[in-house]
């Protein structure tokens, strides 16, 4: 049976727009404007799960003994997915639980915290924190542990990386999953069974 000629548009990041990416999370990761947003691109790269699985993860849901993170994902099926990169567990693990390995009353693991610049004024933006450096130094920071960050907001900030960056603007979110497969496909010699499994 002749089948249909379909076009499939599955963006996906390039070798250099990789490279390029990678470059700007080792750079920007303490930075008060991009710290929240990378720990998220991170788990997005790294784990091939969907932005709103991410952004919906609970800190009941990872099984810190064996770093592995179970959720329902499309279609309410249960999943699990372990984190296997060192520096990504690092970073979700402090979201977790502080120095002293107590655990953070808070439901999400990503919960809002992020620094917003100062109500801009006549004379530019109005003083909103003392002593802190960089773009955002009169700004003030924005905490809410019973918050998550939003789909939505996550998008804005993965987009405004892509114009910063000067990457293909049809790159977004959903990106991270087809580059995630993309590489297990590479790595597994082509083991479809298993890459659906991780």
């Amino acid at each position: 049976m002749d089948m249909p000629n379909v076009q499939v548009v599955t963006e996906s990041f390039s070798p250099s727009e990789i490279k390029k990416i990678s470059e700007f999370m080792n750079k920007e990761k303490k930075h008060r404007e991009w710290g929240w947003f990378i720990p998220m691109l991170r788990t997005l790269l790294l784990t091939g799960c969907r932005l709103s699985e991410v952004v919906n993860m609970k800190i009941e849901d990872i099984d810190i003994d064996n770093r592995e993170w179970y959720f329902k994902g499309k279609g309410s099926k249960f999943r699990k997915t372990a984190f296997r990169d060192n520096e990504l567990w690092k970073e979700i693990k402090s979201r977790i639980m502080d120095k002293d390995g107590k655990m953070f009353d808070k439901k999400y693991v990503f919960h809002m915290d992020y620094w917003k610049q100062g109500f801009k004024g006549i004379k530019g933006y109005k003083k909103g924190t003392k002593g802190i450096k960089g773009d955002y130094e009169l700004g003030f920071q924005i905490v809410d542990y019973q918050r998550r960050f939003t789909t939505s907001g996550v998008y804005h900030k993965f987009k405004k990386m892509v114009e910063q960056l000067s990457l293909n603007e049809k790159l977004s979110p959903h990106s991270c999953r087809r580059f995630f497969i993309t590489e297990m496909l590479k790595k597994t010699n082509g083991n479809i069974p298993l890459v659906a499994q991780l």
